[in-house]
Order: C-alpha cells, then structure tokens, then sequence
C-alpha cells in the first residue's frame, strides 16, 4: 500500500472546493434553493451536500482517515520539537519516533507502533514530516572552540561591558557612522588541528621563543570504505562532532541522522522493503 495517496487523472471523487461547498449551503438556507439544484448550480454530489447540511459541516478536509494524534495533539507534537531545538537541544529522527510512542502512549491511543523498539515507524515519520514543513531535516555544524567556551554568564557580562566602554566616550554615545560591522572572512575559528607548544632552552642565552608545531594526523584514504555514501565526508574526520552508523548491508558509514533506518543506508533498507514486499 503506498505510503501517500496519488490522485488519478480520471477521478471525480472529492472533485469540489471548499467555496463552492459554502456557497451551496448558502443557496440552500439563505436563498431557498432545493439540495438538487444548489448541488447540480455548484457541481457538488447531492449526497454530499445533505450530509454536509445535517453536520453543519462546510469544511472540506483531506480525504481517508485522519491522522493518529489529530490536529490538536500533532501541533503540540510540533511546538514541543520547536522548544527544544530553539533551546539548544535538536531532535534526531529517532528521538522523534521516541517521543512519538510515548505521547501515544500517554494519550491511551490504538496505534500500529512497535512495541519492542518502543517507537514510531518510518513511514509515519515521513508523512508527519510532509504535514508539518515547517519542520525540516538539517545537518549538524561544528561549533567553534572560542565561541563554546565563550557562552557563559561571566564571559557575555564581560563582552557587553566591554562595548559599552567602546561606544560611550565622554559620556556620549558613538554616532551610528563610526559602528563599522565588521566580517570574520579568512579567518580559522575552528579547532581542527591540536598544536604541541615547546619550550627550547638555549646553552648561552637562556630561553628560545616559544615554538608552535602542528600535530598533523595521517588523513584516510577519502575514497575508500570510510566514506559516507551519500555525501562523500570522511568518516574518521567527523567522528567526533557526529553521529555516524554502518550500513548492515552495504557495510557503508551512514550519518545517523540523514537516515530513517536504524541500520542500514536509506537506498539499502528501502531496497531491503521492496524485496520483502514482493517476496509476500
């Protein structure tokens, strides 16, 4: 069964708008026209427009069952990933699969979701994704050592109090012409090497200037099995700033959170579904 209904070229189900459906209930209770003929002036099935008139419904939804939490609980699904992530913790795919079965838990809901692995399937995932697109996948960054170490009370104190010495002289404030924004171009702020520093002593004048030498590692071959299939970074070079997991099928590193299976590259397990699916 897929996923996410496609609309055949020839169909006629549903084939009406939500004005035409308001303006048919109009007819019918403001102006006196029959069911027959406001459906047949406003090309929507009789049928549709009695129930609609019985419901007091005018609102034309999506077609086929709704969703497992609804609209109400799917926003406070979507305001609670929101919160997180504005307060320094994003979500993974996982965790929101996680997060998912314990809230339909929670709520006492029937649901389909694994009970062993306690969360949510793939296929929910993705069609809760494409309902809500203000929520989107990203790829972490690596942070800065300087500005990690710089987001403290004391170290932002300090800053602010710093540029108000700098913009208030003579008590006055600096004119909005000598503020320059200034741009961090070509400059390496990242800690990507780790440096040895040493101190040489001299025989006759006593210390020599103190010495930076750069420990560079041995890189990896970049095109071997290290490599993550899809976007071709090396595995041992980002091993510390992200999650990564190996493809039980492909045997390929795969970023944790640019897949929605738990072992295996997206390609290989949908690969792996198709074949089940047919095999049944």
């Amino acid at each position: 069964m897929p996923n996410k209904y496609k609309r055949k070229a020839v169909a006629v189900r549903g084939n009406w708008s939500e004005l035409s459906l308001k303006a048919a209930i109009s007819a019918v209770k403001n102006d006196g026209l029959s069911v027959r003929a406001a459906a047949i002036q406003n090309q929507i099935p009789r049928k549709t427009l009695e129930r609609r008139l019985k419901k007091n419904n005018d609102k034309k939804g999506p077609m086929g069952p709704s969703s497992l939490f609804g609209k109400e609980n799917e926003d406070k699904l979507v305001a609670h990933i929101k919160a997180l992530q504005a307060k320094g913790f994003p979500l993974t795919m996982t965790d929101v699969r996680r997060i998912a079965y314990d809230f339909a838990e929670q709520l006492q809901l029937q649901h389909r979701f694994n009970t062993e692995t306690q969360k949510a399937g793939y296929d929910w995932l993705q069609m809760f994704l494409s309902r809500h697109i203000d929520i989107t996948l990203r790829k972490s960054e690596g942070v800065s050592l300087s500005r990690a170490n710089a987001m403290n009370r004391t170290e932002v104190n300090a800053y602010f109090q710093l540029l108000e010495s700098v913009l208030i002289q003579d008590n006055e404030m600096l004119a909005p012409n000598c503020v320059f924004n200034m741009d961090e171009s070509g400059l390496q702020l990242t800690q990507v090497n780790k440096t040895k520093a040493i101190r040489r002593l001299s025989d006759s004048s006593g210390d020599v200037p103190l010495a930076i030498i750069s420990k560079n590692k041995k890189k990896k071959n970049l095109k071997g099995e290290d490599n993550y299939r899809g976007c071709g970074e090396n595995y041992y070079e980002t091993l510390l700033v992200e999650d990564w997991l190996q493809c039980t099928i492909c045997m390929f590193w795969v970023h944790e959170n640019c897949t929605e299976f738990d072992d295996a590259y997206s390609k290989c397990g949908q690969e792996k579904k198709k074949r089940l699916r047919t095999k049944k």
